[in-house]
């Protein structure tokens, strides 16, 4: 496995609000650079990578400087970024889902989530009125988080974020709490953190993760192992055992390969 690339900036998920952070347990998720690094770990193992995942000057060419040229990178560059955020989002997902779940089943929790919506939806709006008041610091902002059509972020798109957080948190707040238990599922948090990896490798490579896979002498290889590999590295994990990725193998070759066990499954975007 070649090292992580230096730049790689890590975003470490805040305590939620009225947390204890001494308590909180951070999870890692992964910008842009972490994600073709991941990407490039598979390619190297064999793995084919769809054609969304790049941009297309790292395929066809740079671009040209006239304004038609300007908007089609933005749009390229945007697409590009959304999709690897998604695909990260789904291995985000694997390593704290067994977490979420079981603090979803707390009550005080639950009974508390109205207000935690409150102060989102009303910190989000602040936000946003700040920003707007002058141009000239969300412009300075904009440059200093390095927003632009070359990334495929512009400050547009982080204001309407911002309003779309507004509105979710809104909904939040005057949303019924649900007293019925968490789905129950029967599965250790080992069995079901591959379970997710399949299910993202399967729907976010569009790929068989048994393609191209070997374990000669008690030693897995193969496209899923390196992504596997590369997704446990990512988040600050121990390596997987050998022993556990022959398990994920087995998983996948089994009817149904526990997706059906899946919940929260984000809608899965077109090549």
């Amino acid at each position: 496995m070649s090292p992580i690339p230096a730049d790689i900036e890590y975003v470490r998920l805040a305590p939620a609000l009225g947390e204890d952070e001494a308590s909180y347990d951070p999870q890692a998720t992964w910008d842009f650079s972490a994600i073709g690094w991941l990407l490039d770990e598979v390619k190297q193992a064999g793995g084919e990578i769809p054609r969304r995942y790049y941009r297309k000057h790292d395929t066809q060419g740079a671009y040209g400087d006239t304004p038609e040229d300007l908007m089609a990178m933005h749009a390229d560059f945007k697409s590009v970024r959304e999709a690897r955020a998604a695909l990260g989002r789904k291995i985000s997902l694997a390593f704290t889902w067994e977490k979420s779940r079981r603090e979803s089943g707390s009550e005080a929790r639950r009974k508390k989530r109205p207000e935690v919506a409150a102060m989102i939806k009303a910190r989000a709006r602040r936000l946003s009125e700040s920003l707007q008041e002058d141009s000239t610091l969300m412009q300075d902002l904009a440059t200093e988080m390095g927003l632009s059509p070359f990334t495929g972020v512009v400050m547009g798109d982080f204001m309407d974020l911002l309003k779309a957080l507004e509105q979710a948190a809104g909904k939040m707040e005057n949303k019924t709490v649900s007293s019925a238990p968490f789905p129950q599922i029967n599965m250790t948090p080992q069995e079901l953190l591959f379970s997710r990896l399949l299910t993202a490798y399967r729907e976010g490579l569009d790929a068989d993760p048994t393609s191209g896979y070997s374990a000669s002498h008690h030693d897995p290889k193969g496209p899923f192992v390196a992504f596997a590999k590369a997704a446990h590295k990512l988040a600050g994990k121990d390596q997987p055992s050998s022993d556990a990725l022959e398990s994920a193998m087995k998983t996948a070759r089994g009817a149904g390969s526990g997706e059906d066990l899946i919940f929260c499954r984000e809608p899965r975007n077109g090549s």
